[in-house]
Formats: C-alpha cells, structure tokens, sequence
C-alpha cells in the first residue's frame, strides 16, 4: 500500500499556508466621497415675512442617509463621507453661537432642518447649496413666533426709554452708519444710541409686554449691531411682588456689523410666577473717557415657539 502520509501532510501544509495568506492579505480601502458646505442662510423669499433675513449660521449638524450623524461642522466645511455612488439625500441642522460665544454653539431649533439631495461619487467633492445660490437656504420652522420689536423703518419706536435713562436712540440714514442687509433687501435706517465723554445712561423696554414659554423653553432675541462699548440684554419680569430686572448677556464692542443669537431661556423659567416679560437693551457709561462712543442697532426681534 502507498505511503500517503508525505501527500498529506505536504497539502496540509498548503492549506495552512493559504489561509495564513488569506489572513494577511491587505484589506481593501473604502475611498470616501466628500461634501462641501460654504455656508447657510434664510430663504429670501419665505423668510421675508419675518423682517430681515440676515442671519449668522456658524455651525451644521449633518446626517446621513442611514440616520447617523456625520458631525458637527463649523461654517464653511468640508468633511468626508462613507457612500456609495449615487443619489442620496443629507439632512443638515442649522446651529448658531448662542450669546455670541463660539464654546456655545447649538441647533438652533427655531430654522428649519433642510434634506439636501446630491449625487455623490468617491473620491470627489460635491458641494451642497439651494439652487440660484452658493449656500444652502433654511427658514423659519412652522410654529414659530416672530415678533420684529424694531427695525427703525416705521415712524414710531417699538421701545421706550426707562425713567431712569438720560439717552435715547435716534434713527439714522447715512449709509455710512446704517447695517447693510442682505442682498436684494431694503434697510434704509438704523438706529443709534451716542453716550457723551462725560457718561451717560442708556436703557429702554419694549413698549409691549409679552407672555413667553417657561419650563426650559427656549426664548430668543436676535439683534444686528456695531458698538465702541458694552451693552446688556435681558428681560423685566412682571412678578407679583413687583417687576425684577434680569440681565442676560453683555455684548461686547464690535468695529464691524454683526448679528448675534441670545437665549433668555434661564432667565424666563427662572421666573415660573411672571405674569409676563419686556425685552430691555441697556448701557451705562459712568467714567469719562474724554470721547462720545456709539451703539447702531437694527432688526430686533423676539423669538420663540409658543
């Protein structure tokens, strides 16, 4: 009878060998596709109706067709992504810095979510933006309340000076002073506040007072602005053991115009027995300094979902 043993043992040998190779051998690289998004802003036809649409969307949250989130990404990105070749649709979540302070970004709930779709291919840069634009446009979501508390082009104030104010704002139109709005949109005024070289006191409430959401809710003001000095955004409560003033956040000088997001959410559900609330805007220059500083503001509106 043959000697078989050397056979087997040679393709034994054979077969550990392959399967040594086969666990060896390099895994094949997937080749991601990439995404492009230069920047987000509202729809200038659908957010008309909510005054201005300036906005400043500094951050996006993407997801992706499966329902995971890609990432979070700061204004303009471009990030990679893992899809097959194709058609495919991403839904993009449109986030602001929350008190002008880019630690605090966050979806900023009050836009629209936006579904995106694209064809994608590995290895190339697909860049995401709404037709007729180089952006992506969002909106307003339904539901939600927009109370534009001014924006100096009517002929009378939406706010008043507080009794203990010695400066009121007044409307300017030189160009030069007045905040350029998007284009194909019309602002004609703004409004500026002068604190004289030997101080002064600025502060006025919203002539209305309004009943907002408590419970965590969110409440937002958004403002357009350029300062030489600090001023301070809250609210007043109307308790029934009187009204208590509730600062929210200072905003600090800016050169140039720019928009910012502040969320009274904390100090309005810090307040559950507050019948209602008025926006105030305030500055107190108490040391001289031997110059008169501005404030231009433009585009105050109060933002929340009832």
């Amino acid at each position: 009878m043959p000697n078989i043993f050397p056979f087997l043992t040679r393709l034994g040998a054979a077969a550990a060998l392959l399967a040594i190779g086969a666990s060896c051998a390099p895994e094949v690289a997937v080749e991601p596709a990439y995404v492009r998004i230069d920047g987000m802003a509202l729809d200038p036809v659908e957010s008309s109706q909510n005054g201005s649409r300036s906005s400043k969307i500094s951050t996006v949250w993407v997801q992706l067709p499966n329902g995971t989130l890609a990432g979070a990404f700061s204004l303009p990105c471009s990030f990679p992504v893992l899809l097959d070749e194709g058609f495919h649709t991403i839904k993009l979540y449109p986030g602001v810095n929350t008190n002008g302070m880019a630690a605090f970004r966050s979806q900023y709930d009050f836009y629209q979510e936006v579904s995106v779709g694209a064809n994608f291919k590995p290895g190339e840069e697909t860049v995401l933006k709404s037709p007729g634009d180089s952006v992506v446009w969002t909106q307003y979501d339904e539901g939600v309340t927009v109370s534009v508390l001014e924006d100096f082009e009517g002929a009378g104030f939406g706010f008043e000076p507080v009794s203990t104010s010695d400066t009121f704002w007044v409307r300017t139109f030189r160009p030069d002073l007045v905040f350029t709005p998007p284009s194909n949109e019309n602002n004609s005024a703004s409004g500026w506040v002068r604190l004289g070289p030997d101080g002064a006191w600025f502060e006025v409430w919203s002539a209305d007072a309004f009943e907002l959401p408590k419970g965590g809710k969110n409440v937002y003001v958004e403002l357009n602005y350029k300062t030489t000095v600090p001023f301070t955004v809250g609210v007043y409560a109307y308790r029934p053991s009187g009204i208590e003033q509730k600062p929210t956040a200072t905003v600090l000088p800016k050169d140039e115009w720019n928009k910012i997001y502040i969320n009274l959410m904390t100090e309005v559900s810090g307040t559950p027995d507050a019948e209602s609330f008025k926006l105030f805007i305030g500055s107190k220059k108490s040391v001289a300094n031997g110059k008169t500083d501005s404030i231009f503001l433009d585009n105050i509106k109060l933002v929340y979902r009832p």
